[in-house]
């Protein structure tokens, strides 16, 4: 597929020769490779994508709508201030992705037949966890999505970070490990050949999980959402949740490259060291999201 779009393109650029060329978000085989090509070409190609909801569509020049945030080092969004209307529109959009409030604004609810709310005790109970036990909740991505889209720096994989993030909570007693499928799995987990959280951990551990890890399946009744709440500590690759936990006041360690990598909002890894010493300040409470933190997630998602 890349070779044919590679192919397609010289031939459109010999013969028209544009000044621009605008791009569907520039992610993946075919709209990957026409940046490319624009890059080295140079020709100046943009590119677009929808957000999260239906307010509003992100454009970028010479990179993927995707990751051109992540590649922007000037942060100009951190250095303007918020109207109290733009305040109540973010945190508004925040509510209704944690199901806070009714909305049909929301363009990828996975979570819509499935919004049960659970104090810890009764997540606990339901999963038949020790009272005296810290939760921490892992958020994984679909793992092909996550790898292709929000890939770490510091893992060679997502099953590598999956792994030994597995293997270290195994010596944690004190503390249960929540793995909750991302619910998007639903739709895309049956197709062949593609990953899913579970096949993997299913090759990786084929006589089974560590007493203290539990993976909740797309299904389960306790939705991302109902676990990110109860959690001491969230743990994620790139998915989105990153936001969201952070405005409900949950650290969370960040191990893959999202956009909103580098902007001080999650606690992003630099190393497996760096990792491990998160992971036990995290569990003895020492990471906090402060106001300052929750003050920089409105302005990022806002501009």
């Amino acid at each position: 597929t890349i070779l044919s779009t590679l192919i397609v393109m010289d031939k459109l650029i010999e013969s028209l020769h544009p000044k621009y060329v605008l791009s569907s978000h520039g992610t993946y085989s075919t709209w990957g490779a026409v940046v490319e090509y624009c890059k080295v070409h140079k020709v100046y190609v943009i590119t677009y994508g929808q957000n999260y909801n239906h307010c509003g569509i992100e454009f970028t020049y010479d990179d993927s709508y995707l990751t051109g945030v992540l590649n922007d080092k000037e942060n100009k969004w951190n250095q303007r201030e918020l109207s109290e209307e733009q305040r109540v529109m973010v945190k508004r959009f925040l509510d209704e992705r944690l199901g806070n409030h009714q909305s049909d604004r929301v363009a990828f609810d996975y979570n819509k037949n499935n919004k049960s709310h659970y104090t810890k005790d009764q997540l606990k109970h339901t999963l038949n966890i020790g009272k005296d036990k810290k939760i921490v909740g892992l958020f994984p991505n679909i793992p092909w999505d996550g790898q292709v889209t929000g890939g770490s720096t510091v893992f060679l994989h997502f099953r590598d970070w999956l792994k030994k993030t597995i293997n270290f909570f195994a010596l944690r007693d004190d503390v249960a490990l929540i793995i909750r499928s991302h619910p998007a799995e639903v739709l895309t987990g049956d197709a062949a050949g593609r990953e899913t959280t579970e096949t993997i951990l299913n090759e990786l551990y084929s006589d089974g999980l560590p007493e203290n890890v539990y993976l909740l399946g797309p299904r389960h009744q306790v939705n991302s959402y109902a676990l990110g709440r109860n959690s001491d500590l969230g743990i994620t690759y790139s998915s989105t949740i990153t936001l969201e936990l952070t405005y409900l006041h949950v650290p969370v360690i960040l191990c893959g490259c999202p956009p909103f990598k580098d902007k001080d909002i999650a606690f992003d890894i630099l190393s497996e060291e760096h990792y491990i010493e998160l992971l036990n300040r995290g569990i003895k409470g020492e990471l906090a999201v402060d106001q300052d933190r929750v003050e920089r997630l409105f302005r990022y998602l806002h501009y």
